[in-house]
């Protein structure tokens, strides 16, 4: 009983002050900015509403139930995974580890993405919102600004001020368009169509004729390859290679990208991230301080102030010109998507992100709840509310999006690239639209950052719990841990700062929270449906106050035992064989940087064998205890209660020969019980 009286899982850990503190903490935690950008990106990947089929499924027979379990595991153990599933059984040991290793990995590269939302942060409180114009050094002549290409057609009846615009001659215009000149001189004269092109209006019909094609009237959204009727259609976006501005603010302000950085060239350091970045840790250190008594505060704001701006941004974007159609895409299914095996394995991806599963997070956080909280409860609000947060997000932008297609004249999926950039370019760009902007602005890239603090922080306490469990000696100095964990992850974050930093950033993104956690998974349910017992798993949940249906302790079954090892298991072999090396944009990365994202999955679950191995070497466990509950499984209070009548019994035995009735006390444990 060395670790019990140690201090692991006793009183000292701390507890939440409230049930509601805890479901917000697991809210803010799994509600965050994988729902805002890494849903509705995965959804504009794999063709619109066919996502929602395959994540609906993954949803609840793999991401509900391995999110109840990890809640259960923490709560009755009051317990980190480190410890936890160790004293599960002791052949499991490295799953604990391995746990830790993937947040440590998410929590560097997720960091990154706060310090982005700072820097837009600051830039919206600029009197012109900077990813709007394309009048920046570092912005292209393939630059569009939806607000100067407005302007442009605001400006169609006045004449002066045109670029590339023959206006003493309206005949020629005629001409070049194919029409007749008696006709629509004066249609020429008085309805002019104007775009924005390279820094300044353009004529649609000079734009046109430079590329040997025509246009029709009415129409300044595409060009023609001949005056008649059914003549084929080719939009102005793709023929001049048009990139938004709010997406080269982004790829090239913020990141740096597009300046000839690669993986043998990091390029410079964007010295505005790195400040931000640092800012960033330096807040998530202070939340840290005091450990949940501080964090907990933290989560009532972080977990209800973005709903307040998700739903204003919706009411937004869907009164919109062309919303409809961005909406019809998002919720419109193509169902050929669903024999591609990679669709699956994104959906068992997001689920497992958005939830935070397989990265002992979840484990951290119930381990300080009350023992007779309702955790089965809490699991299924916090699931559903996560799965709706996602189908919002994605409502709000892809409502965006199409007003976006419909103004460019392209369709959907061609107005911006899809990826984790998709938030930091369709918003920003639907804010531009927006009465007082600048307002607008702060508002949602606060939420984001809220988002992701709300994530970061209990990714932290899954990191610090796990220090202080192994040394319980430290739990005098929280505040130093934490900030000693903060600094060593911002140093790790350095490198995604340069110009090249979103290639590691996309690497990491695209390694290290995939087929590793699908494994993590497996071995979860594994040890819970088939070593630990799903029928001694129940009883823990009994003893814990909660009395399930039959109905639904049958349902908790099947899913352990059967369903979530076995869809997780199918997922991750089509996964592994349909894998896709990572790449950003254009690039794809040279086969060594692959060779170390395969690494950084790998270094996930090598824990898994190798402790494993470590453990039957030791042969402190024989044959099957290797698979049993160590002596120290079980509630916290139960353990407390035993070491405090060893130390009664050995302080009894001590002072027998000097005086027995000074060892006449009461002891009372820390739920006021006489032992």
């Amino acid at each position: 009983m060395s670790a019990i009286n140690d201090g692991v899982g006793g009183a000292d850990r701390g507890k939440w002050s409230s049930p509601l503190e805890f479901v917000l903490s697991c809210l803010s935690y799994a509600v965050g900015l994988g729902n805002v950008w890494r849903f509705p990106y995965l959804c504009y990947r794999n063709g619109g509403g066919a996502f929602l089929v395959p994540h609906t499924i993954m949803l609840f027979l793999a991401g509900l139930p391995l999110f109840f379990l990890e809640l259960v595991v923490g709560q009755y153990s009051s317990l980190g995974p480190s410890e936890a599933f160790k004293m599960m059984a002791p052949l499991f040991q490295g799953l604990g580890l391995a746990t830790l290793v993937v947040i440590i990995l998410v929590t560097i590269y997720y960091h990154i993405i706060i310090a982005w939302t700072i820097l837009y942060a600051f830039d919206s409180f600029k009197a012109e919102l900077p990813w709007g114009s394309c009048a920046h050094e570092f912005n292209t002549e393939n630059c569009f600004s939806q607000l100067e290409d407005l302007k442009c057609i605001d400006g169609e009846n006045t004449r002066s001020g045109w670029y590339g615009y023959d206006t003493t001659d309206p005949i020629s215009e005629a001409l070049v368009l194919g029409w007749n000149t008696s006709d629509t001189v004066t249609l020429v004269e008085s309805h002019p169509l104007m775009t924005f092109w390279n820094q300044s209006c353009h004529s649609v019909v000079s734009l046109c004729s430079s590329k040997g094609l025509f246009a029709l009237p009415n129409n300044r959204t595409h060009c023609f390859n001949s005056t008649a009727p059914n003549a084929a259609a080719v939009s102005l976006h793709s023929l001049l290679g048009r990139v938004l501005s709010s997406e080269e603010y982004y790829s090239r302000f913020v990141l740096g990208a597009g300046f000839g950085a690669d993986w043998e060239h990091w390029g410079g350091m964007q010295w505005r991230v790195l400040v931000c970045l640092f800012a960033a840790w330096a807040i998530a250190a202070i939340c840290l301080i005091k450990g949940v008594a501080s964090a907990g505060k933290v989560m009532y704001f972080t977990a209800l102030y973005p709903y307040v701006v998700l739903f204003a941004l919706l009411i937004r974007g869907a009164t919109l010109e062309g919303a409809a159609d961005g909406i019809f895409y998002y919720i419109n299914p193509q169902w050929e998507t669903l024999s591609k095996a990679a669709v699956w394995g994104d959906a068992a991806s997001q689920v497992f992100y958005a939830l935070g599963l397989g990265c002992g997070s979840l484990v951290t956080l119930s381990s300080y709840s009350n023992f007779n909280n309702n955790c089965h409860r809490d699991a299924v609000i916090v699931t559903i509310v996560n799965c709706l947060t996602s189908i919002l997000a994605g409502f709000s932008i892809f409502a965006i999006l199409g007003f976006l297609a419909h103004h460019m004249g392209v369709s959907v999926p061609d107005v911006v690239q899809s990826g984790p950039g998709l938030a930091f370019v369709a918003y920003p760009e639907a804010v531009l639209h927006m009465p007082q902007p600048q307002l607008w602005a702060v508002m949602f890239f606060f939420m984001l950052f809220c988002l992701g603090l709300g994530s970061q922080i209990a990714g932290l306490e899954s990191i610090t719990t796990a220090i202080m469990d192994k040394w319980p000696s430290l739990r005098a100095h929280k505040a130093w841990v934490g900030i000693g964990t903060c600094a060593c992850c911002f140093v790790a974050g350095i490198p995604m700062c340069f110009e090249g930093g979103v290639y590691l950033f996309t690497l990491l993104d695209w390694n290290s929270a995939a087929w590793s956690i699908l494994i993590i998974g497996i071995a979860e349910t594994v040890l819970v449906g088939w070593v630990y017992g799903p029928n001694c798993f129940l009883h823990n949940i009994s003893e814990m106050g909660m009395n399930l249906p039959t109905a639904v302790k049958w349902y908790w079954k099947s899913c352990w035992v059967v369903m979530s090892p076995l869809l997780l298991l199918g997922i991750l072999i089509f996964s592994l064989y349909e894998f896709t090396p990572a790449y950003y944009g254009t690039y794809f990365f040279p086969e060594w940087v692959n060779g170390i994202g395969w690494l950084l999955g790998a270094v996930s679950v090598i824990p898994l064998p190798v402790l494993a191995l470590y453990r039957i070497y030791k042969r402190q466990e024989r044959g099957m205890e290797l698979l049993r509950p160590t002596e120290d499984w079980g509630p916290a209070h139960l353990r407390e209660k035993v070491a405090i009548k060893d130390v009664y019994l050995e302080s009894k035995f001590n002072c027998v020969e000097y005086d027995n009735a000074a060892c006449e006390f009461d002891i009372i444990d820390s739920r006021g019980e006489h032992i």
